[in-house]
């Protein structure tokens, strides 16, 4: 069975991105990136809502630039994705990326059971959602130094569930990688 993980960065005071959606806050760096396109080289289905498919599509059109940068969009590109949207078209969708709009609970326990790499999810309605279900096995927050006072919550859940913590990852532009696995 494959693993679900939902993994994002998030401010100290718990939101994803800012009052205005922005992502500004967020250091990116080259150490952060290629721990990314680490991650991204072993994620075998990613899954997407609407607002985090309209950021991550960016990718499908890097060519050029610092070649971590390239790197991860050459990982992105032909990794499988899909988006779970009740308001995008397929004719919105770009680097074969498919489109659910609905049944995700189901869906995503049938990819589940299907062999191949871990699965990742993004956004935190959709994450919240696959939370909830008890679906995803491991949360990743990346913690950033930076307090929002406002935007969407990284978690969105109405259910108690627990996970154990199990790693740490310390970066030097401030930001913290947490790893946390679902306890059984």
């Amino acid at each position: 069975m494959r693993k679900l993980i939902y993994s994002i960065a998030v401010s100290l005071d718990g939101y994803i991105n800012d009052a205005k959606g922005s992502l500004d806050w967020v250091r990116v760096d080259e150490e952060y990136h290629r721990f990314a396109n680490a991650q991204q080289a072993a994620t075998g289905l990613s899954l997407y809502g609407t607002r985090m498919w309209r950021t991550m599509a960016y990718w499908d059109s890097v060519e050029t630039g610092p070649d971590y940068m390239v790197e991860f969009a050459k990982l992105w590109r032909p990794a499988e994705k899909l988006v779970v949207s009740h308001t995008l078209r397929e004719s919105d969708l770009v680097a074969g990326a498919t489109l659910l709009s609905g049944g995700l609970i189901d869906a995503v326990r049938g990819l589940k059971a299907l062999p191949g790499k871990q699965m990742a999810v993004s956004g935190a309605t959709l994450a919240g959602s696959l939370i909830d279900a008890g679906l995803v096995d491991e949360i990743q927050p990346f913690i950033v130094p930076a307090i929002l006072g406002g935007g969407t919550r990284f978690l969105q859940v109405t259910n108690h569930s627990e996970y154990e913590f199990v790693e740490t990852r310390p970066f030097q532009s401030g930001m913290t990688f947490l790893r946390y696995e679902k306890r059984p």
